[in-house]
């Protein structure tokens, strides 16, 4: 487990960790008891000071059924973990696409107190199982459990080196229309992220911010259309021209005949399964004129005088993470 962190942090060009500081617990978040060996739940009860819940299973085309033990079940572990002798604080990465169903019911803004509805109008399961683990924690604050809920919606690379995740939707999508030089010609919001921005205002809001069950937005204060980043990557040099939304998407079908094994594949669903309620494709109820815009006011109060700033999604950050994309070979270069 040290080596999987160790190579890890490489990865994603972190620098030199101390390892010592670190006690890895292989475990399950479907399994009872976390898939812990017998005494380490208990002993992480009694001890542990405080919870960051990020793990998830994450899949954009299973249902809720096949999700539901590591993302649901799991979160209800550490619920029963927290509140077993002390009320450890328990902070959970959500996401913002939580939201999706307000926007599907015609709702135009959410802030952060507006209580979580729409969930059958989410119709993505990963979704809906960040849904039901939010209310479960919300219960358990009601019930006295510390509780805090954290919405970013795409992480990105750090403000260092651009270093991100690749095996995101939103990596997949930049390398089909680079190598396929198409781009759909549709009002999507890209509100990005950056990891380390989203993780050490996590940390402070934790360290600085009682847990009473609050929820923080953790967004750009300026986000940016598709045609932004389309923009930029002409910039870079990649040859694309825009097209209606619905030839765009018999490309992508295409492309996902020819080529099985494209990072875009496996989220073709996203484009073209249309949801019963309200029949919309998931990725047409994230276009602006849908979505509900969101409000970032508790998080600005609880980072007020940190230091901490989001970034506005503009060309610097665009430039950063597509020229990490270039430089590691996961975008062709197109010189």
């Amino acid at each position: 487990m040290r080596r999987r962190i160790a190579r890890a942090a490489q990865r994603y060009a972190i620098g030199d960790l101390d390892l010592d500081r670190v006690v890895p617990l292989p475990g399950d978040l479907a399994a009872r008891d976390l898939g812990l060996p017998p005494g380490t739940f208990d002993e992480l009860a009694r001890t542990a000071d405080v919870i960051h819940h990020v793990g998830a299973l994450v899949n954009f085309t299973y249902p809720y059924e096949e999700l539901r033990a590591a993302n649901v079940t799991g979160t209800a572990e550490l619920i029963r973990l927290a509140g077993r002798y002390r009320g450890i604080p328990v902070n959970y990465v959500s996401t913002a696409a939580v939201l999706a169903g307000f926007g599907a019911m015609g709702v135009h803004e959410v802030t952060e107190d507006t209580p979580l509805a729409y969930a059958d109008r989410l119709c993505m399961g990963y979704i809906e199982t960040k849904f039901v683990a939010e209310e479960l924690l919300r219960n358990a604050s009601r019930a006295g459990l510390p509780v805090a809920i954290y919405r970013p919606l795409d992480i990105v690379g750090d403000q260092r080196t651009g270093t991100w995740n690749t095996a995101t939707e939103m990596c997949a999508l930049i390398r089909f229309i680079t190598d396929k030089g198409v781009a759909p010609d549709i009002d999507l919001p890209l509100d990005f992220v950056p990891v380390d921005i989203c993780a050490a205002a996590i940390g402070y809001i934790a360290a600085h911010t009682e847990a009473t069950g609050g929820t923080y937005h953790l967004a750009s204060p300026q986000y940016a259309p598709l045609a932004a980043l389309v923009d930029r990557l002409r910039h870079h040099g990649f040859a694309i021209k825009t097209i209606p939304y619905h030839q765009w998407v018999d490309e992508l079908l295409k492309n996902a005949a020819e080529d099985p094994g494209h990072p875009m594949t496996p989220f073709v669903p996203l484009f073209v399964d249309h949801c019963e309620e309200p029949g919309l494709t998931v990725a047409e109820m994230y276009l602006e004129h849908i979505f509900p815009a969101y409000t970032r006011s508790h998080a600005e109060a609880a980072l007020r005088g940190s230091g901490i700033a989001f970034a506005p999604v503009d060309s610097k950050l665009l430039d950063l993470n597509i020229g990490r994309l270039i430089s590691t070979g996961y975008l062709k270069s197109p010189l």
